[in-house]
């Protein structure tokens, strides 16, 4: 279980745990948190609510061995803002526009919050649900894609495609809600794991979609869907549209580029990403669509994707 306290939490009073289930985690935050509400589970007992508190008091030491890791900048709270991270023998601190927000232990499945903002606060609960979820979710096996997904409709109603594509290329018009046809399943954050069940059982259900209303798709990825093909989206605006099929290195690069919080994982989560990846990439094919930046034209290239899904399944 993924435990996370405030910093701020230190009065007589205990305060209000509430368990989530994100990404097939069982998440227990300090206090309620109401952007999550179609996640939750429900209020946790006193003694578990005491026991949080007792971490958040022990989690304000500093990280004075820890080593800079990485910086660089990142869309949070509707803005491009400086990421800044440290590292030391699975403990992270990240800090954004020099001011620190969250710790994390991968070891204890523990994520700190240290500034007095409420877990609702935009930034907050994008750094909590992003990069800070996705070490300890790494750490479990599950790498999460910044990517949309949606099912097509057809004979197998299980198939799912997913696309990927850096901020402002489209990828949330194209992977948005669109019928019965073309019903949205994730928007910015597609958690994938390699699981057990078949060579397509990558997909996990149940992630905040912190961009759409009640942080949720009106459809859910549940155990039913399978990945059917990854989609890359060109950067570069075409006057028609068009498929290339995308080799498996290239493929494998790509996925890489997309993971959420890829830059600051260490050497060893490094390379069990990289042997993720490689078997997603083995199982599941990947195009890359270029296509005209034109809304009048999406019906088309909707359409020409369900073919090209049909085409790379026969």
């Amino acid at each position: 279980m993924i435990r996370v306290t405030q910093v701020s939490s230190t009065s007589a009073e205990l305060p209000s745990a509430w368990h989530y289930t994100l990404g097939g985690q069982r998440v227990v935050f300090q206090s309620r948190i109401q952007a999550l509400d179609a996640y939750e589970e429900g209020p946790a007992s006193d003694r578990y609510a005491g026991l949080l508190k007792s971490l958040g008091a022990a989690s304000t030491k500093k990280l004075s061995e820890a080593h800079h890791h990485y910086t660089g900048l990142a869309p949070f709270a509707g803005g491009l803002k400086e990421i800044q991270c440290w590292h030391h023998l699975g403990y992270y601190q990240l800090n954004v526009q020099g001011k620190p927000v969250c710790t994390v232990d991968v070891e204890n499945k523990h994520i700190h919050v240290l500034n007095d903002s409420p877990f609702d606060e935009r930034l907050n609960l994008e750094i909590v649900t992003g990069p800070a979820m996705m070490l300890l979710m790494a750490a479990e096996g599950t790498f999460t894609l910044h990517g949309g997904a949606i099912q097509i409709a057809g004979n197998d109603a299980s198939r799912v495609v997913a696309f990927i594509a850096e901020s402002g290329t489209g990828k949330s018009t194209l992977s948005a809600d669109a019928g019965a046809a073309w019903p949205q399943l994730a928007d910015d954050m597609l958690p994938l794991s390699r699981g057990n069940e078949d060579e397509r059982g990558f997909l996990v259900h149940g992630y905040p979609q912190l961009k759409l209303d009640q942080a949720a798709p009106e459809h859910r990825i549940d155990s039913k869907h399978r990945l059917a093909a990854l989609f890359r989206l060109s950067p570069i605006p075409a006057d028609a549209i068009g498929f290339r099929h995308i080799n498996k290195s290239e493929a494998l690069l790509q996925v890489v580029r997309h993971t959420v919080a890829a830059k600051l994982f260490d050497e060893y989560t490094m390379r069990r990403h990289a042997r993720f990846a490689r078997e997603l990439c083995l199982a599941v094919p990947m195009l890359e669509v270029e296509y005209p930046r034109d809304l009048a034209r999406l019906p088309e290239l909707q359409q020409q994707i369900m073919q090209a899904v049909d085409r790379v399944l026969l």
